[in-house]
């Protein structure tokens, strides 16, 4: 979802806190938070072993565009863009699961890798050791026996949901738990991530063979090219299977009758439909009966509910870690109802929707979304304007500043340009849908 922007007053605040060698380990976490929500593209370079078998892989990341390209030792290619999303092990295609679950991988784990860790510990000062460098902080890990099996339940849980669905998880055992993050005490932002982990698994599954699964990995990943990616080439695979973007969608080669061809189409863009509804618009009127899938409609419109609360929360939730303490948890609140009060008046329109093959649909959008980097750039200008003026009634910035935020939000709509997205959507086996990135529509569509 859309990313808490803090203004002049904030960030040259923590830019003065940030050179000082009294840090502590809770003002690292929020610098280099705060640092790598600006960041809009890099670079990781991860090499190690995984289940004693040497790995090396470069994912190279333009998160403003929504472009990721991960190449893992030559022979198996991720790639990601608004049009499309392709895997290749050697010439051949991935399934689209294991497609997810890569990307998601990258993203979960390393592109957010402070603010997963401080999400995940309760208190970072006596979960993680701090070392003061000339020019980097060094972050350990180094939490006791209740800490450690409280990190390694959710490590292991987010391990299982990625990789197997209804699988329950009997215990948890930990044979290594190392984490040690360097930081770059100019930028705030991640030079290095090692980790060396060793868990045992116990499970209780009625169609697996095994009930245990040993995770063992031991990488070091390096963060380059901070904002200076240049643009992501497509693989060449990607550039086959795209090619006939702009051409009649019955050009594409799939085993399938034309009017199963236009069902699917239909299917896909409906599903869209209903998703923005659920997330934008806080809408699941009937989102059970409208998308498709093999799955009862009580089942999908639980899945609706499911998609338009957890929008809402991700925002809260995320404001809430970005700003920590400093501000109060009903004014957050009141930020996330302002903000999906401006989503609300946004406005758009299904355009096409287009096979690419059985599994993959490229659904366009016209969207008039909410000109939200021109209020946020009139609420600098505000609150700059107040520092300047000093102020006697104000005792707390931050809060200050989230309600020029709350306003805003609150009043007259601020229209950016229309403009088009592309969203891509997988066909799964039951018939059923889904977006693997909302982002897609989301960042440069219904906010801009």
């Amino acid at each position: 979802m859309g990313k808490v922007m803090w203004f002049l007053f904030s960030v040259s605040v923590l830019l003065l806190a940030a050179c000082s060698d009294n840090a502590s380990v809770e003002d690292v976490f929020e610098w280099g938070i705060e640092a790598h929500e600006a960041v809009e593209s890099m670079q990781l370079e991860t090499e190690g072993t995984t289940e004693s078998i040497d790995i090396q892989w470069v994912a190279q990341m333009d998160l403003n565009e929504g472009v990721y390209s991960i190449v893992y030792d030559e022979y198996l290619e991720v790639y990601k863009d608004n049009e499309l999303v392709i895997g290749m092990i050697d010439e051949d295609e991935l399934d689209e699961n294991s497609i997810g679950f890569l990307i998601e991988k990258v993203i979960n784990e390393y592109e957010y890798v402070l603010k997963r860790f401080d999400h995940y510990v309760e208190d970072v000062n006596e979960a993680f050791e701090l070392e003061v460098e000339e020019e980097h902080y060094v972050l350990t890990y180094i939490g006791d026996d209740e800490q450690q099996q409280h990190l390694a339940d959710q490590l292991a849980n987010d391990s299982m949901e990625n990789i197997f669905d209804d699988i329950e998880i009997v215990a948890v055992g930990i044979e290594q738990l190392e984490f040690t993050l360097t930081i770059d005490k100019e930028t705030n932002l991640v030079d290095t991530f090692e980790q060396q982990v060793s868990l045992e698994i116990q499970f209780d599954s009625e169609w697996l063979l095994d009930d245990h699964l040993v995770f063992d990995e031991h990488l070091t990943t390096t963060y380059t090219q901070y904002n200076a990616i240049d643009e992501i080439e497509r693989p060449v695979q990607a550039e086959s299977a795209s090619a006939g973007l702009d051409d009649d969608a019955m050009s594409v080669s799939v085993d399938l009758s034309e009017e199963e061809v236009e069902v699917i189409e239909e299917e896909a863009a409906t599903y869209v439909d209903a998703l923005i509804q659920a997330t934008v618009f806080q809408n699941v009127d009937g989102f059970g009966e409208t998308v498709a899938g093999s799955r009862s409609d009580d089942k999908k419109q639980a899945d609706g509910e499911f998609q338009r609360d957890s929008f809402v929360e991700f925002y809260r939730q995320n404001t809430r870690r970005n700003m920590g303490d400093l501000v109060r948890d009903e004014l957050i609140d009141e930020l996330a109802d302002s903000y999906m009060n401006a989503l609300s008046q946004t406005t758009y329109e299904v355009v096409d929707s287009q096979l690419m093959d059985e599994e993959q649909i490229i659904v366009t959008l016209s969207i008039t979304g909410l000109f939200d980097s021109l209020i946020m750039y009139e609420i600098e200008q505000d609150l700059t304007e107040a520092i300047e003026l000093g102020e006697e009634d104000v005792d707390n910035w931050l809060e200050y500043q989230v309600e020029l935020m709350i306003d805003a939000y609150n009043g007259p709509f601020v229209e950016a340009e229309t403009t088009e997205a592309t969203v891509h959507v997988l066909r799964e086996s039951d018939g059923a849908y889904h977006v693997l990135m909302q982002d897609e529509y989301l960042l440069g569509g219904f906010v801009q």
